[in-house]
């Protein structure tokens, strides 16, 4: 019987942890590792439960269970191929006792059996247009109608009333997504602009880290590359990520 393993041979190792990946799962790139390892160094208190809101391939709930040991993980998608592969995912990280991957759609209102979350990552639909990617999967995982406001309502109705919220959005809508968080209630913390290259006039995406604090927010920068295309210093050292992988 040919199994989700036999068809995802292909698989991201991040510090020895195989994650498996398919054709049809959004694949594992910079943004969630660079969401998770940032998250991780951002949060000081553990948190009881932690929400991976589209967990595609659960990296970030992968990631979080070796950051939080002690913590439960909810690993949730709206993509039944992507909850089979994280569910496989946490099952050969000898996580899914701690792991739980079910179907939510973060646009609609939290179940009532839901805990309130202490810490949510979410690294949400970038394209807000009605032109879809011509792949079907990268659809489901980039494409959304509904406006920034709608998915900010819904991460945060989530969230314990001293909880944290950690995205990662393209540089150029990360003034809106703060916009929409302000109109709630909540406010940025940290912020992080990600640059491919340090010769780069504008960042490529940017981390925001939310909470009902009212404080000034702090900002920094990661720059991806080295000018010869390999990973920077800086980046490895915060992602974990060993050269050449």
């Amino acid at each position: 019987m040919t199994t989700l393993a036999d068809e995802a041979p292909e698989f991201f190792d991040w510090q020895g942890i195989k994650i498996f990946q398919h054709e049809t799962v959004h694949k594992v790139g910079t943004d969630a590792v660079l969401l998770a390892s940032w998250t991780a160094r951002l949060v000081e208190d553990v948190p009881s439960f932690i929400l991976d809101a589209g967990t595609g391939s659960g990296i970030l709930a992968l990631m979080m269970a070796k950051a939080f040991p002690s913590s439960k993980i909810f690993a949730v998608d709206i993509d039944q191929d992507a909850l089979r592969l994280a569910a496989m995912n946490a099952s050969t990280a000898l996580v899914d006792n701690r792991i739980k991957v079910s179907y939510e759609n973060m646009l609609a209102p939290p179940a009532s059996e839901s805990p309130a979350y202490n810490l949510i990552l979410c690294n949400p639909p970038f394209y807000h247009t009605t032109n879809l990617p011509d792949s079907e999967y990268k659809a489901r995982a980039k494409h959304s109608s509904a406006p920034i406001i709608e998915w900010m309502n819904g991460l945060l109705d989530r969230l314990a009333v001293s909880g944290q919220l950690c995205i990662i959005v393209p540089a150029e809508a990360a003034a809106r997504w703060i916009s929409a968080a302000n109109r709630i209630g909540y406010h940025n913390q940290h912020r992080m602009d990600v640059f491919s290259f340090d010769a780069d006039a504008k960042p490529k995406r940017t981390l925001l880290h939310f909470s009902a604090d009212l404080i000034k927010p702090t900002f920094s920068r990661i720059v991806i590359y080295s000018p010869d295309q390999s990973y920077a210093t800086a980046y490895l050292k915060l992602t974990g990520i060993r050269p050449g992988k």
